[in-house]
């Protein structure tokens, strides 16, 4: 099969296209034929190494559709010729963690896709059959190829972590990539004022048309003073941090007291020195999130059928084409979300 492998950490040209042996499925395994996977800003992450602990070579890719081309003999819930979409990990579907639908927190270790086991920047891919879902037939593959990473993501993190409620304000930062556009897209959709922090300018419109109230430009690194401003001073019910890195203080300094903060990405990366007196002097709840479960995404698809939310693929390019994508993406020269689609 052809495949986009990384045999070393840098730059975008690490990912080469090579010829691989098709992976066969295990009992309980489901081989897909990838028809689409989406490239997300963790992949950019992963290629350059910032995660200790992978090993090389790797095939990149997290969100993925695709058809079943052959399954295990211990398979029951999927077929050979079905449409089906990615979950982010691969669980052991045993556990207690698993079994209350906690499973991104398996005690077995749940295996991220195209990180701690190959992905789907490929022609066919192969994981345990709890990795997948059936693909709607409204959805195409393409699209179904962003719902998990960026609309359960950002889900997750509004709905169950974040706990927002209609009549708040939440501010996303980061919000011109995948993830801030679909978030700003189920804020509105909850009825809650939404505030799109962004470096980028000439976002401006598209942030507004995602759902976004109002758009603050970052300027010398800061936006927490116009977020007061345009919350008469008190701050926001809710930051969900994106950009991570030092952007988290402002964050911190931008929410009201006794106010939330979902952190759900880092993508300048490194580490923050955060002063504990800015949590405990203004009570402020720090929070973590991680990805989607089955369960909420059994929430999350019948909201996309009716069209109360969309996903978004801005832009679609070849398989061969990994490299591009990942370029571009680095020099922040993206809308939302890149899809690589492979030929049937």
């Amino acid at each position: 099969m052809k495949a986009i492998v990384m045999d070393r950490f840098g730059g975008p040209d690490v990912l080469r296209v090579q010829d691989k042996v098709r992976p066969e499925p295990g009992p309980s395994d489901v081989l897909v034929a990838v028809r689409a996977c989406g490239v997300c800003r963790h992949d950019s992450l992963t290629r350059a190494g910032s995660f200790p602990k992978i090993s090389l070579p790797l095939i990149l890719g997290h969100q993925i559709t695709g058809i079943v081309e052959s399954v295990g003999r211990d398979v029951t819930g999927l077929k050979r010729g079905q449409r089906v979409m990615s979950m982010v990990y691969e669980t052991c579907g045993k556990c207690e963690m698993c079994l209350s639908g906690s499973e991104t927190h398996c005690r077995e270790r749940p295996r991220f896709l195209g990180e701690d086991i190959d992905g789907g920047y490929a022609e066919f891919v192969v994981t345990n059959e709890r990795t997948w879902l059936p693909l709607p037939d409204e959805m195409t593959f393409e699209a179904g190829a962003v719902v998990t990473c960026v609309l359960g993501s950002a889900f997750h993190a509004i709905v169950t972590r974040g706990r927002a409620v209609q009549g708040e304000t939440a501010v996303v930062t980061g919000a011109g990539g995948g993830v801030g556009m679909h978030a700003l897209q189920i804020l509105r959709s909850g009825g809650i004022r939404a505030i799109a922090v962004t470096s980028s300018p000439e976002k401006g419109v598209a942030l507004r048309n995602a759902g976004a109230d109002e758009v603050v430009v970052i300027k010398d690194g800061r936006y927490a003073a116009e977020v007061k401003a345009l919350t008469s001073g008190v701050g926001a019910d809710l930051v969900l941090e994106i950009a991570g890195g030092n952007g988290l203080l402002e964050s911190i300094h931008a929410v009201r007291p006794q106010g939330r903060v979902v952190v759900l990405g880092n993508v300048r990366g490194g580490t923050v020195d955060l002063p504990p007196a800015y949590l405990i002097l203004k009570e402020i709840s720090l929070i973590g999130t991680k990805s989607i479960s089955r369960h909420e995404m059994m929430t999350l698809l019948p909201r996309i059928a009716r069209g109360i939310l969309t996903p978004r693929v801005d832009r679609i390019l070849r398989l061969e084409d990994a490299a591009r994508a990942h370029k571009e993406m680095d020099e922040g020269d993206e809308l939302g979300r890149t899809v690589l689609t492979v030929s049937s």
